[in-house]
C-alpha cells in the first residue's frame, strides 16, 4: 500500500496515559483555498433557515410580532437566487437590470449570461435562474425597489453621484466612456455601482439589489443580512448556520456534482498519490539522458499539469451543470406539453373495466 500523501505529525490531543502512543494529524493544509470543511443545507434546512432568519417567521412557521424586519421580500428572493443559481455572492451582488432575463409564459429555467467582468477570474458562464425565484424578483423590483428609487429620485441622491455612467436608451446596454462606447457587459463591479438609466421618470440606479435608500447594496451589507439571520435563528432555538457560500454548495449538492474545492486544493496531492499507485514510466527519458528530471524541471511540469487539470475540471463541472439543468427543463416542458397522467396498476384495471362496461 502506498504511503499518505499527506504529511503527518503527532496530534496534540490529550492522551489518555502516558504510555499511549500518540496519534497522527495531517501537517500540512491547502494554501490555495480556504481551510475549513465543505458545508451545505438541504431544501428543508434552507427553508427553516430561510423563513426564521430572513421572513421573520417563527419555528412554527407563524409571523413572529416581535420581528421588525423591512426588507423581508427583498432578503428571501436574493437568498432564493443564491440558492437555486449557485452564483457567488459577489457575483449576484454585481447583478444589473440588464442581466435579468425576461420572465415568459409556461417557463421553468431561464437563462442569461454571467458577464466575465463580474465573474470570479473571469469565468463568464451561462446561468439558469428558475422561474418561480425569477417572479419573486421582477415582484421585488416592481414594488420594494421601485419605492427606494422614487425616494432617492425625489431626495436628489442620484445627481449628486460623482462620475456617473449614465445609459441614455435603455434599449441599448452601452455607455460612452471617453470617446468610445462601452458595453454594459464590459463594466466591472465598481464601475456597475455608479451605472445609472435615464428614464421618463428620471435617473434610476442599474444595480439590481438596492438598499432601502436606493443605492447599490454592498457585498457587506448582505454579509450583515446573513449575520442577523444567525442571530434570528439562535433566538428561536433554530440551530442552523448558513453563510452565502454554503447555498453555492447546496446547490451542486442538490445536481449530485462533485465539488472542486477538493481538486482545486489538492491537485498535487492527488497527482503524486497517483504517481505512486502507477508503475513507473521507464520509456521517458530526460533531457539530460538518464531518465530523470532534475527538481526545478519536475516542478516546472507538475505545475504545468495541474494548472491544465484545473483548467479542464471548471470546463467539465460547467457543462454537467448546464446539461443537468436544461434536462431538468426540457422534462418538466416535455410533461406538460404531453400532459402525461400516471395511474396505478389498480386505477388503469378500473379504468379498463368502465370502458369495457359502456354500450357500443
Amino acid at each position: 500500500m502506498p504511503g499518505n500523501p499527506l504529511v503527518q505529525r503527532p496530534s496534540r490531543a490529550r492522551r489518555r496515559s502516558v504510555n499511549e502512543p500518540a496519534a497522527q494529524t495531517p501537517a500540512e493544509a491547502s494554501h490555495l483555498g480556504p481551510r475549513r470543511d465543505l458545508e451545505w443545507l438541504t431544501p428543508v434546512m434552507y427553508r427553516c433557515w430561510r423563513d426564521v432568519g430572513v421572513r421573520g417567521f417563527t419555528s412554527d412557521g407563524l409571523p413572529d410580532r416581535s420581528f421588525r424586519g423591512r426588507y423581508a421580500s427583498r432578503n428571501a428572493a436574493f437568498t432564493d437566487m443564491l440558492i437555486r443559481t449557485s452564483l457567488r455572492i459577489s457575483e449576484q451582488v454585481a447583478l444589473s437590470l440588464f442581466d435579468l432575463p425576461e420572465l415568459t409564459h409556461a417557463m421553468v429555467n431561464a437563462r442569461t449570461w454571467l458577464p466575465n467582468a463580474v465573474a470570479k477570474n473571469g469565468s463568464g458562464r451561462a446561468i439558469y435562474i428558475p422561474a418561480s425565484v425569477l417572479k419573486d424578483v421582477r415582484d421585488y423590483i416592481e414594488t420594494e425597489r421601485a419605492d427606494a428609487v422614487a425616494a432617492a429620485r425625489a431626495a436628489g441622491l442620484y445627481d449628486r453621484i460623482h462620475d456617473p455612467l449614465i445609459v441614455e436608451d435603455r434599449q441599448l446596454d452601452r455607455v460612452r466612456v471617453g470617446r468610445q462606447w462601452v458595453g454594459v457587459a464590459q463594466l466591472d463591479p465598481g464601475e456597475r455601482r455608479r451605472l445609472l438609466v435615464r428614464t421618463d421618470h428620471g435617473l434610476e440606479p442599474a444595480a439590481l439589489w438596492l438598499t432601502g435608500r436606493g443605492t447599490p447594496a454592498t457585498v457587506s451589507a448582505w454579509q450583515q443580512v446573513f449575520k442577523d439571520a444567525k442571530t434570528r435563528c439562535a433566538r428561536h432555538a433554530v440551530r442552523i448556520r448558513c453563510h452565502p457560500h454554503a447555498l453555492r454548495h447546496s446547490f451542486e449538492r442538490r445536481l449530485g456534482l462533485p465539488h472542486a474545492t477538493f481538486y482545486r486544493n489538492f491537485a498535487d496531492l492527488i497527482q503524486q498519490f497517483q504517481q505512486q499507485t502507477s508503475p513507473p514510466n521507464t520509456t521517458a527519458a530526460s533531457a539530460n539522458g538518464d531518465g530523470q528530471d532534475g527538481p526545478a524541471e519536475t516542478i516546472r511540469r507538475l505545475r504545468s499539469e495541474n494548472e491544465d487539470l484545473r483548467r479542464t475540471l471548471r470546463i467539465y463541472a460547467e457543462a454537467i451543470r448546464q446539461l443537468t439543468t436544461r434536462n431538468e427543463e426540457l422534462a418538466d416542458q416535455l410533461h406538460r406539453q404531453a400532459s402525461v397522467t400516471t395511474l396505478t396498476p389498480r386505477q388503469r384495471s378500473e379504468r379498463t373495466t368502465d370502458n369495457a362496461r359502456r354500450p357500443s
